[in-house]
């Protein structure tokens, strides 16, 4: 499972304030006796080595710290190489003692060293890193024979320190959960929210689009019902074609296509078909994101002269990144009155005898 943006500012946090408990122990706490230490022993270059080891970590820690970057597995893998070397030096240096004493300056040093660098890692790897050098230590209070008095005060001291350290590990890993936890209900209630907002998009357009229905179909509809109009009247057929076309250019503006102002053109091409028209369709230019508003007003009047076609259209879309124009050269009986409530598009239209030409522009920088 990936890291979570809030896991991450967390575990970055962490992060930070355990290399700064491992400085402030390595230069606050350890560095006096180390220097006393390595005063007093004949192995003293094996400690000072040791602490110039465990330095660097810290200084490799804090380059990736302040570049805001995690550190890539070998480096963190060569991090715990050199402090489990750190720590087997040390203890060829220190003289070899029954008990772990305060001279064992590196004893908690390495494990916080060590929990900074695996932290984030499963809590085996840290207990793993633990025991080892717990292991690495107490091999010398075995070796040297120690009282079983003297080998529990070492396993004591040894557990009291190591275990505040998998207390600190333990705690990362569950930071890391409540994160993730976090993250999982913050994404649950956005996906809860975009259905609603979705919900309540597709709800306006559903009352725009009857809206629209109510103003023409519903009072041709009513006549129809109530015999005022004649169903075999031609002009009432062509009404009822107008308002079919209008329906399916509606229905269609909701369907999930990559070219929508296209599949609203086809809608009204296939209703002229119906009728017996033949209808030509060309097509220039790559599709292009309209509102539907737009999209609306440029398919209006085209449609009307296609169900005002008698036998023949021919329909033109071209589209560019600065203009949209769609067309129609048709035959009719009765030249459709022009339309008054457009506002984001252009209609021209040539009238001559029974053919008619009428072009709907969309020029979104002059608007």
């Amino acid at each position: 499972m990936s890291i979570t943006l809030t896991e991450r500012r967390l575990l970055n946090g962490l992060r930070i304030a355990l290399l700064i408990v491992a400085v402030v122990v390595q230069f606050g706490l350890s560095l006096a006796p180390a220097i006393r230490r390595m005063r007093q022993a004949d192995g003293a270059w094996l400690e000072s080595v040791a602490f110039v080891l465990m330095a660097l970590v810290g200084v490799g820690g804090a380059f990736f710290v302040m570049r805001r970057r995690y550190y890539p597995p070998s480096a963190r893998w060569l991090g715990v190489a050199t402090l489990l070397l750190a720590s087997a030096l040390t203890c060829i240096a220190l003289p070899p003692e029954p008990v772990v004493r305060v001279g064992h300056w590196y004893f908690g040093l390495v494990g916080w060293y060590g929990l900074f660098l695996l932290f984030d890692l499963p809590m085996v790897a840290i207990a793993a890193f633990l025991a080892t050098h717990v292991t690495i230590t107490m091999s010398v209070v075995v070796m040297v024979g120690a009282p079983v008095v003297d080998l529990a005060s070492s396993v004591i001291q040894g557990v009291s320190v190591v275990g505040l350290q998998l207390g600190l590990g333990l705690a990362a890993l569950v930071i890391r959960r409540v994160a993730r936890s976090a993250t999982e209900s913050f994404r649950a209630a956005e996906s809860i929210r975009t259905a609603e907002m979705a919900a309540a998009l597709l709800h306006r357009d559903r009352e725009r689009r009857y809206a629209q229905l109510l103003e023409t179909t519903a009072p041709l509809l009513a006549a129809l019902a109530s015999g005022t109009l004649d169903p075999a009247a031609a002009g009432t057929r062509r009404r009822c074609a107008i308002e079919a076309a209008r329906m399916r250019r509606l229905f269609a503006e909701n369907d999930n296509t990559p070219d929508r102002l296209l599949h609203g053109l086809q809608a009204a091409i296939d209703v002229a078909e119906r009728h017996g028209v033949v209808v030509q369709l060309a097509i220039r230019g790559e599709p292009c994101q309209l509102a539907a508003e737009v999209r609306r007003e440029l398919l209006e009047p085209i449609t009307e002269v296609l169900i005002a076609a008698t036998s023949v259209a021919r329909v033109t879309l071209m589209r560019r990144l600065d203009q949209v124009r769609v067309s129609v050269v048709s035959d009719v009986v009765e030249v459709p009155a022009p339309n008054k409530w457009l506002q984001h598009v252009r209609v021209d239209r040539v009238a001559s005898g029974n053919s008619l030409w009428m072009e709907a522009v969309w020029e979104p920088r002059s608007r």
